[in-house]
């Protein structure tokens, strides 16, 4: 099976000199919006090991934020919102029964 690499690392990795300062230019200068991250809340069922979507955020989907089950509600603690940038934000959402 034939590998296949992720657009910006393998840029970040082979590119030199001006070519590369351009390219991270553009890349970690892009808008949030035009990585369109998933938003979707995925929920893993282990016993199928399948994924289903109960809904999407309302905010810029986090990558590697900090998750915290705290009685009815989760608590969104940070993340990475675009490549190289961090959110200073902290959501919190509260489960429907």
């Amino acid at each position: 099976m034939k590998k296949v690499y992720d657009w910006a690392v393998s840029n970040l990795g082979s590119l030199k000199d001006q070519e590369l300062a351009d390219f991270k230019a553009k890349y970690f200068g892009a808008d949030v919006a035009e990585f369109k991250w998933n938003n979707q809340i995925l929920v893993y069922n282990a016993k199928t090991n399948t994924w289903r979507s109960i809904g999407q955020i309302p905010f810029n989907a986090p990558c590697g934020e900090g998750l915290v089950y705290a009685g009815d509600s989760i608590i969104f603690i940070n993340g990475e919102v675009k490549p190289g940038v961090r959110s200073n934000r902290i959501y919190q959402g509260f489960i429907v029964k």
